[in-house]
């Protein structure tokens, strides 16, 4: 029976309850706005952070999961997500930098519009005062586009 090591221990910055404001960008350069709430708890003694978000968008409820742990044998982190938005689930592959206090995923994911995969990459930066950022970008002509963002405080 293994402990968590120092690495799932970041995974902790995570927990609690959030409240979230996202933006969404289009390839017109459209915004949309929309808020959310997010609960974040351990799993399995800590090696795991599962995070439930809600997201109220255009009187439409969204919900995301998601499942973030650190994987010893490999040596990095990983994200798993599922959403009641798309048929299928997302997988991203992933590190963390200290001295930015950044966590970096990057996957493919099937983009129906353009019938093919699409790599994507989010970040999550922590920032003080109990807020962080989480960016999500798809790969375009070989350049990341910010297709969202949300700011994330924490709810005391």
């Amino acid at each position: 029976y293994t402990q968590p090591t120092e690495q799932h221990l970041v995974l902790d910055k995570l927990l609690g309850e959030w409240k979230e404001i996202i933006e969404t960008y289009g390839n017109e350069g459209q915004v949309n706005r929309a808020t959310g709430k997010v609960v974040a708890e351990q799993l399995f003694g800590g090696r795991f952070i599962e995070m439930n978000s809600t997201i109220n968008f255009n009187s439409i409820n969204y919900k995301r999961r998601y499942i973030i742990g650190y994987d010893i044998s490999k040596k990095s982190y990983f994200m798993h997500i599922y959403d009641n938005d798309l048929n299928y689930p997302q997988y991203a592959g992933g590190s963390f930098d200290e001295a930015t206090q950044t966590f970096i995923f990057t996957g493919e994911i099937y983009n129906a519009f353009i019938n093919a995969e699409q790599e994507f990459k989010i970040e999550l930066i922590f920032n003080k005062n109990n807020t962080y950022t989480h960016n999500y970008y798809v790969k375009k002509d070989g350049k990341y586009i910010l297709k969202k963002k949300i700011a994330l405080a924490k709810i005391p």
